[in-house]
C-alpha cells in the first residue's frame, strides 16, 4: 500500500513514523507546508503553501492511498475527505483543544476532523479515552524516538535538572498557556541549591549572548536557569549530562493531566532518568519501566536526588522497550484494517 502523510510543520512524530514503516518496508511520502530537514524516509516531499495548493496536490496523488494526516492543525483531514470523498484517512492527534484549553468549548475544527476520518491515533491512552472517536477505529502510538537515536555518551558532567521544551513569561502570555510557565518551580529549586538546565527553541542564547539578552531569556536567566539552544540531535545528546530530565510541572495543568510528551522520549534516548510532577501518563511509565521517579514536591524530589544513579542504569536496561520500532506494529494494523 501507498501512504501519504501530511503534516502543517516540521513533525517530529512523522519522521519518527516514517522511518519506523521505511525499515518495514512502506514507502512513505510527505506533504508540508514547512519541508523538514533530515527525514530520509519519505520517497517524495511536497510542499504547499495554502489550502488551494494542498487541494490540487491530494487530487492529483488519487484515492488509492492512506493518507496519514498529523495534526495540529487539523482542517487538512476534512480537506483531504473534501479533494477524495473515497480517500482512506487517519486522523493522528499530537495535540488538541479538548485537552489544552481550560474550560469547556466546542473545537468545531477538531470536530469536522474527528467526523471526515476512517480512524485515529492518539499519543496516550487517556487522550484515547477522552476523546469523542464516534466508534471509528483507533489506535495509542507513543510519540517514541528511534532506536538509532540513542545515545551512550562519554558526557561531560553538568549535573543538575535538565528543563526542556516551551517556556513563556507570564506577564507577556496568555493564561492558556501556564503549563510552560516554570516561575515558581525554579525559584523552589535554586533556594534548595539544585541547578536547572531549561533548553528550549524559545530562546535565544541566554547568557553566552554578548549583548542584552532578549526579554524571555533575561526572564529565566534572573530565575537562576543556565539557558541553552540546540537542534534535537544535540539537545538529546546534551540531556545525558545531567542527573534528572524533567516532565510536567508543580504547578497543575489541564495539559498535564493528558500529556506523554516527546521529552519524555527524549530523556530515554538521552538516557537520563525522569523526573515527573503531576503528569500520569509519564508516571504510568516511570512506574512500569523503572526509569525515573514520581514526585509531589521539590522536597520530595531533593531527598530522592540520589536516586538518579540507579535510575540511569534501568534507563539503559529498558530503554529498548520504549522506541518507535516498538509502536509501528500498531499503525501497520490500523492501516490493514481500513485499507
Amino acid at each position: 500500500m501507498k501512504i501519504v502523510f501530511i503534516t502543517e510543520h516540521g513533525c517530529g512524530r512523522a519522521i519518527k513514523q516514517a522511518s519506523a514503516l521505511y525499515d518495514k518496508g512502506y514507502e512513505v511520502a510527505l506533504i508540508a507546508s514547512k519541508l523538514m530537514k533530515g527525514g530520509g524516509a519519505f520517497i517524495t516531499k511536497h510542499k504547499y503553501d495554502n489550502a488551494k495548493e494542498l487541494f490540487d496536490i491530494v487530487s492529483l496523488l488519487g484515492d488509492k492511498m492512506i493518507y496519514h494526516i498529523h495534526n495540529e492543525p487539523s482542517w487538512m483531514v476534512s480537506l483531504v475527505r473534501e479533494a477524495l470523498p473515497n480517500a482512506k484517512i487517519i486522523y493522528d492527534v499530537h495535540d488538541s483543544n479538548y485537552w489544552r484549553a481550560e474550560g469547556d468549548y466546542s473545537w468545531y475544527e477538531e470536530d469536522s476532523a474527528i467526523q471526515n476520518c476512517d480512524a485515529m491515533i492518539f499519543p496516550s491512552q487517556i487522550c484515547e479515552e477522552r476523546y469523542q472517536t464516534l466508534g471509528k477505529p483507533t489506535k495509542v502510538v507513543w510519540s517514541a524516538n528511534l532506536e538509532a537515536w540513542k545515545f551512550y555518551g562519554p558526557w561531560d558532567w553538568y549535573g543538575g535538572i535538565v528543563s526542556q521544551g516551551g517556556h513563556i513569561d507570564p506577564a507577556k502570555t496568555h493564561k492558556g498557556e501556564s503549563w510552560r510557565d516554570y516561575t515558581d518551580l525554579y525559584k523552589e529549586l535554586e533556594s534548595k541549591d539544585k541547578q536547572v538546565f531549561a533548553y528550549s527553541a524559545d530562546f535565544k542564547g541566554g547568557i553566552d549572548l554578548k549583548t542584552q539578552p532578549p526579554e524571555l531569556d533575561a526572564y529565566y536567566i534572573k530565575l537562576g536557569a543556565i539557558l541553552g539552544c540546540f537542534n534535537h540531535m544535540d539537545l538529546i545528546h546534551n540531556m545525558g549530562r545531567h542527573d534528572w530530565s524533567l516532565c510536567g510541572n508543580i504547578n497543575g495543568a489541564k495539559v498535564w493531566d493528558y500529556a506523554l510528551p516527546n521529552k519524555f522520549f527524549d530523556a530515554m534516548s538521552g538516557c537520563v532518568p525522569v523526573v515527573n510532577f503531576n503528569c500520569p501518563e509519564v508516571g504510568k511509565l516511570i512506574d512500569e519501566y523503572d526509569v525515573g521517579i514520581n514526585v509531589e514536591s521539590v522536597d520530595e524530589l531533593v531527598e530522592r536526588w540520589d536516586e538518579h544513579k540507579e535510575k540511569r542504569a534501568s534507563v539503559y536496561r529498558n530503554r529498548n522497550e520504549l522506541t518507535m520500532e516498538r509502536q509501528i506494529h500498531k499503525v501497520i494494523e490500523l492501516y490493514n484494517e481500513i485499507y
